[in-house]
């Protein structure tokens, strides 16, 4: 369950992933940050990855953003007042669909020319309305509106570059701590670090 409060008191809920997002890193790049030559290390440098990932990116990662590829699907309750739906973890790449519950409670899709992507997908995504469309009505109870996005950077040469060396960063406090890995921690002067890099590009609310 995810709820959270977005422009004019709407709900979103069941923020869930559909299609997990791949790695802005390659293992070759990781290696060549940790300066290891040999593969006997492969398997557990890309599961480093993974988890420099996990710490970053997505609805549990610390900044808000999705950092690769990845599709998610949420609902809200009704559609909003205003003209327009502000989205989570930007950046946004596209909408697949909206569909909603009519008021007998049967599922529509609403046509992609009555919204548009906003302009500003990388701080501010949001769905806009189109000029003379008014957003249907929907059945009563809650979760009437499905959203689904594709959310991330287009490719790994887009990933800012100080949340790229945000997780090198962690990938390298890892490797060299292997135990940390285990509980999950990291020390403080690395949290600072990651933090510094990644401040600039969080996001807090939408």
């Amino acid at each position: 369950m995810y709820e959270r409060v977005a422009d004019g008191g709407l709900i979103y809920r069941n923020l869930s992933l559909i299609t997990a997002p791949g790695h802005p890193l390659t293992v070759v790049e990781a290696k060549e940050h940790l300066r290891v030559t040999w593969s006997e290390e492969d398997e557990r440098i890309e599961s480093l990855i993974a988890a420099a990932m996990a710490y970053l990116d997505g609805r549990d990662g610390i900044l808000g953003r999705a950092l690769a590829p990845q599709t998610w699907e949420y609902t809200l309750d009704r559609f909003p007042v205003c003209s327009w739906i502000g989205l989570p973890l930007p950046p946004v790449q596209s909408i697949t669909s909206i569909t909603y519950r009519d008021a007998s409670g049967a599922p529509v899709v609403w046509g992609a020319g009555n919204y548009s992507l906003g302009a500003d997908k990388h701080w501010c995504p949001r769905i806009i309305r189109a000029p003379g469309v008014s957003w249907p009505g929907t059945w009563s109870e809650p979760e009437a509106v499905t959203i689904r996005a594709v959310h991330g950077y287009e490719s790994p040469a887009d990933v800012p570059e100080p949340l790229r060396q945000a997780m090198l960063l962690l990938i390298g406090h890892w490797f060299a701590n292997r135990e940390v890995v285990l509980t999950g921690t990291i020390s403080k002067e690395i949290e600072f670090a990651v933090e510094a890099l990644c401040a600039p590009y969080m996001i807090t609310a939408f």
